[in-house]
């Protein structure tokens, strides 16, 4: 018993261990919990029992930081020796009685002659009565204490859950803290004593020398080509093969169990603890172990142990599976189960059946037609793994209890606690020299500031933090405060002066004060001379520089991939990765002239005359790289492009202004269309070609007025006011002449009937919002289908925040096209032909669902429910032959559609880091995908289905081919720009075979491999043919179709069709055409 006294935790140690007693109970209750939903799915169930695990042994860190810090939520009142009370013997004469007795556990019983209570409970203390005398205290209900009493002050206010606490924490968790320690120890001195024998048994363990079991070795290790290999032991100590080692790692096999197992059952075990090694399973083993010693007496965690090897063992039978099949493998455990016998506790290795599992439940499992095989965890799974280990660590953070501190007495409070200092913010200040390009101090240079932080792999966002300029010496200074800099955020920093041009460098904030020295290369010094139409230069012309991103300048400027581009007002590189951080306006002198001296040239600049009422608004490309001249079948909408040389000047003649004004009105009621978006495109064509647009509104009474890009033809299109039963219309061809006085135009805008609905997810019912829906009629059906008619996807609704949507449609029958903002839906499939004239045939389009249609002349749709299907998702991995991750790729698939765009374009997605997503997959379903690196010119062509959720794909070598154009008299055709090769995504006809269509064919999903290609097909140069009127195709997808085709008398004509192989070259020969045709 004396001993036992002396085992006396203090308050801090007993709370912090009933603290980590619950959060461990809450840990892994919600471990438990989940696992039980994805039992099915060993990744997952993996995924969860290991952060259930981390979170327990992070608990007791958490409960000290809590404790230390104060900021625990949860607080209670203990006894402790500020309110414990010592007396002396109270004599029964001497015992003092109130008038009227209260509950014990509320009284103060003391004697006034030897007892003096401390200030904070005085006032409790019970008034001595005038007369008192020891029969009236024999009368008491209260029993006066005697010699061995030691009495307790509990405060007034304490609540009785704090009671309970109390007597719980001094009365049973000593005990219980007891008994946990003293079984830790001893548990450890047992693991240390499994440790020490396994260390002994790879000391003794030798090299393998069996070739059989070397064979089987090499086999497996093909499994896991670019995976560091653990080393092949073989022991006559173990009775059963074990994976093993932290940094390094061993495969022990028994000596006896090798001459009882086949080659293949030997190759099957290896690949299994094989991956138990690349898997670093080891680590987790170590965390298990130490959480089994220190937490033995939860039964909670000896459960989430259990389980979490049972997953270890599931997930690595899923590697063995990959290469044989389930029934074998199951003959191989119970091959092997005969051979061995139970040996002594090794902590630190892994075995077959080293996990509590039924041997018998394991090969159910493994023959179970439905077992999932998933090997790794897909990104999503990762992130919710991740969000939820947070939330429960602020869960248990916040549930952490500890000892509420006694307050002292305000005005005590008051004198002896000091006024607390107010935490000032940490500033960062970059400092440095500017130099121009002679070395000298750039005096007067500017110096700006920017903070970029990516939102995503294709966007972020760029702020201008400050700027200044630099003194006499070139020094500049700059203090950013911390919450401008916002942590993980990139700096930029650029300087540029009119002497010496622009130089720019990235840093990272990473100490208060940072030193960062910039030399401003030589300058261009160009001057562009600025003229309208008659030569005239246009002074003081307002010339804005758009700034899409800030780039570090070392090295000659390369060519723009396609993941950073974007379409401007024509279709020129531009990157996307950043927005326009900023618009700088300058002006040209007297005479027309803006020097170049403050711009950096070498990675191309971007300029923008704003419209006015001379001048039309135009932009204007400085050394895109583009050529200046439109190549002879280029149609798309081109920029003003000059390439300049250092100090070469340029003249750029401003194109003047088109006005186009007029008025929008509603049917045949006459009133105005107000304050509703009105376009003007515009084209450089006579026919066809691309279009730009300027977007604007029109005022109260319909009016509008447009300046449009420069062009020779023109079209408005006008939109009713949303929710209204109007249809957009559309005024083609316009022309501008400089001659005739600008003469008002009239839109009206047809009234039909108002198609209304809701757009919801098919499984949860929940509204989607911004999905596009869009409308196509019957062409053959409907006489009111005309030109001027907007339908499509330049008339698309979107839906609200409730899923609902509105859309003017015509009578007649017609079908809406619904595609939802998040790729995870589904794609419906039709061919243009249905779609249009009830026939099969022609082009495929897709979308998230087509509703059909068939409203009637002045009476109301009914409004319609439209259900979105979400599809499965898989996350793969793309690696080279080395097993280095992609750092970059594309990848192609048929499930990339825009809602613009309805039928397939090979619109590539951009894959980062080696990771890859997949959404909107049908169960099952086989898609084939394409796989580009274009920088390195690797590639594949994949197959992926749902029944591998974690494909990991090896991108090869890009093939090339080549072909000879050759006129209809054999000779060479030179210099012109041609190129027909397609990539087929989906089988058919080729595309625009309009025979084929009216024959019920559909067309082949296909692309130019130009188009998707922007890095190895970046300028049309590279598909113009040479002097022996060759044309080379680079960087071929491995294992894709290719389609050459011509046309001939108008249709297109399959020339050949091809598959390339890694690194092969092939030759589609001398194809001979008609360049008119």
């Amino acid at each position: 018993m004396a001993a036992w006294a002396l085992w006396n935790p203090g308050d801090q140690l007993l709370t912090g261990g009933t603290s980590v007693l619950l959060q461990i109970t809450l840990v892994t209750g919600v471990t438990l919990l989940l696992t039980s939903f994805v039992r099915r799915i060993p990744t997952i169930r993996y995924g969860l029992l290991c952060a259930g695990l981390f979170l327990i042994l992070l608990s007791p860190v958490v409960t000290l930081v809590m404790q230390f810090t104060g900021k625990s939520m949860l607080k209670i009142s203990l006894q402790n020796e500020s309110t414990l009370l010592d007396h002396k013997s109270v004599s029964t004469g001497s015992f003092d009685q109130t008038g009227e007795a209260e509950p014990l556990e509320r009284q103060i019983i003391a004697d006034p002659q030897t007892f003096s209570p401390p200030p904070d409970i005085a006032d409790q203390r019970p008034k001595e009565p005038k007369a008192a005398n020891s029969e009236a205290a024999l009368r008491s209900p209260v029993a006066p204490p005697t010699a061995q009493n030691t009495l307790t002050a509990v405060p007034a206010d304490q609540p009785a859950w704090s009671t309970w606490m109390d007597n719980l924490m001094h009365t049973v968790m000593p005990g219980l803290f007891f008994i946990w320690l003293s079984g830790s120890i001893l548990l450890l001195l047992r693991l240390i004593r499994g440790w020490s024998r396994l260390a002994a048994i790879l000391r003794t363990a030798q090299p393998n020398t069996d070739p059989q079991l070397a064979a089987a070795f090499a086999r497996a290790a093909e499994e896991f080509p670019h995976s560091r290999l653990p080393t092949l032991l073989v022991s006559e100590r173990l009775t059963g093969p074990v994976s093993t080692g932290l940094l390094r790692s061993w495969v022990v096999f028994p000596e006896q169990a090798v001459r009882q197992l086949s080659a293949e059952q030997l190759r099957e075990i290896l690949i299994h603890e094989m991956a138990h090694c690349v898997r670093r399973d080891q680590f987790i083993l170590l965390i298990q172990n130490l959480a089994a010693v220190f937490f033995w007496l939860h039964p909670f965690v000896r459960i989430l142990n259990r389980q979490l090897a049972q997953a270890r063992e599931e997930i690595c039978d899923n590697y063995v599976l990959t290469t044989t099949d389930a029934t074998s493998y199951s003959r191989t455990l119970l091959s092997l189960a005969r051979t061995i016998q139970s040996g002594p506790l090794l902590p630190g290795a892994i075995g077959l059946f080293t996990a509590q599992w039924k041997l018998e439940h394991r090969v159910a499992g493994l023959l179970d037609p439905n077992r999932n095989r998933q090997l790794q965890l897909s990104a999503k799974s990762r992130l919710f793994l991740a969000v939820l280990a947070l939330l429960l660590t602020f869960v248990i953070a916040g549930g952490t209890v500890a000892v509420a501190q006694h307050k002292p007495d305000s005005s005590d409070t008051d004198k002896e606690t000091s006024p607390r200092a107010e935490t000032q913010s940490q500033t960062f200040t970059i400092h440095g020299t500017i130099t121009d390009h002679d070395g000298k101090p750039a005096a007067g240079a500017r110096v700006e500031v920017f903070r970029t932080k990516a939102e995503n792999k294709a966007q972020s966002e760029r702020v201008l933090l400050k700027e200044c300029k630099t003194d006499s010496a070139g020094h500049y200074d700059v203090t950013l405060p911390e919450d401008k800099v916002k942590g993980d955020s990139l700096i930029y920093v650029i300087a540029r002066n009119e002497r010496s041009g622009m130089m720019s460098n990235k840093i990272k904030l990473r100490d208060a004060r940072i030193t960062l020295d910039l030399q401003i290369p030589v300058p261009f010094n160009n001057l562009i001379h600025f003229v309208d139409p008659t030569g005239q230069p246009i002074p003081n012309l307002p010339v804005q520089e758009m700034n899409y991103t800030i780039l570090s300048f070392s090295g000659p400027p390369g060519p723009v991939p396609l993941n950073q581009r974007v379409k401007g007002p024509q279709n020129a590189p531009a990157p996307t990765s950043d927005k326009i951080i900023s618009v700088r306006t300058y002006k040209t002198d007297d005479q027309g002239v803006m020097r170049l001296s403050f711009f950096d040239l070498r990675h191309g600049v971007t300029l923008k005359i704003p419209g006015t009422d001379q001048y039309a608004p135009q932009w204007i490309r400085l050394n895109s790289g583009l050529p200046e001249e439109r190549s002879e079948n280029d149609g798309t909408y081109r920029d003003t492009i000059k390439n300049l040389k250092q100090g070469e000047d340029a003249t750029i003649v401003v194109a003047p202004a088109k006005i186009f004004s007029g008025r929008v009105l509603l049917g045949d009621s006459g009133k105005p269309s107000a304050n509703t978006r009105i376009k003007i495109w515009s084209s450089q064509q006579e026919q066809l070609g691309s279009l730009v647009y300027i977007e604007g509104k029109t005022d109260a009474a319909g009016r509008f007025r447009l300046n449009p890009y420069p062009g020779v033809r023109f079209g408005i299109i006008a939109y009713p006011p949303p929710g209204t039963p109007y249809l957009t219309r559309e005024v083609k061809d316009l022309r501008w002449n400089a001659e005739t006085p600008e003469k008002p135009l009239e839109v009206r805008l047809d009234k039909v009937v108002l198609a209304e609905g809701t757009v919801v997810d098919a499984q949860t019912g929940q509204p989607l919002k911004g999905a596009s829906v869009q409308y196509e009629p019957e062409g053959a059906n409907n006489k009111r289908n005309t030109d001027e008619i907007i339908t499509g996807w330049q008339g698309i609704q979107k839906t609200d925040a409730t899923g609902k949507f509105s859309i003017p449609v015509l009578p007649g029958p017609g079908t809406l096209l619904v595609h939802a903002t998040s790729p995870k839906y589904i794609l419906q499939e039709t061919d243009s032909s249905t779609l249009y004239r009830s026939k099969p045939g022609g082009m495929r389009i897709y979308a998230h669902a087509f509703q059909k249609i068939d409203p009637v002349t002045d009476q109301r749709l009914e409004p319609m429910k439209i259900e979105l299907h979400p599809g499965e998702t898989v996350t793969g991995t793309l690696v080279d032959e080395q097993g280095k991750p992609i750092k970059e790729a594309l990848m192609i698939s048929r499930l990339k559609i825009l809602p613009t765009s309805p039928s397939w374009r090979g619109w590539p997605d951009e894959v980062h880091d080696g990771i890859f997503k997949l959404q909107g997959l049908r169960t099952d379903v086989e898609y084939p995908v394409y796989f580009l690196d274009p920088q390195r010119k690797l590639g594949v062509a994949a197959t992926i289905s749902t029944r591998n959720k974690a494909p990991r794909i090896v991108l090869k070598p890009c093939g090339s081919a080549s072909v000879r154009y050759l006129d209809p008299e054999g000779h060479p055709i030179v210099g012109k720009s041609l190129g027909s090769l397609y990539l087929i995504a989906t089988p058919g006809t080729p595309r625009y075979d309009f025979q084929a269509a009216s024959r019920g064919e559909q067309w082949a999903d296909e692309t130019l491999v130009s188009n998707l290609d922007r890095v190895n097909y970046q300028l049309m140069d590279s598909l113009i043919t040479n002097a022996e009127g060759k044309i080379d195709f680079p960087a071929l997808i491995p294992g894709a179709t290719y389609r050459f085709r011509k046309i001939v008398d108008g249709h297109p004509i399959v020339v050949d069709r091809f598959m390339v192989q890694p690194g092969e070259a092939h030759d589609i020969g001398a194809v001979k055409i008609k360049l008119d045709e």
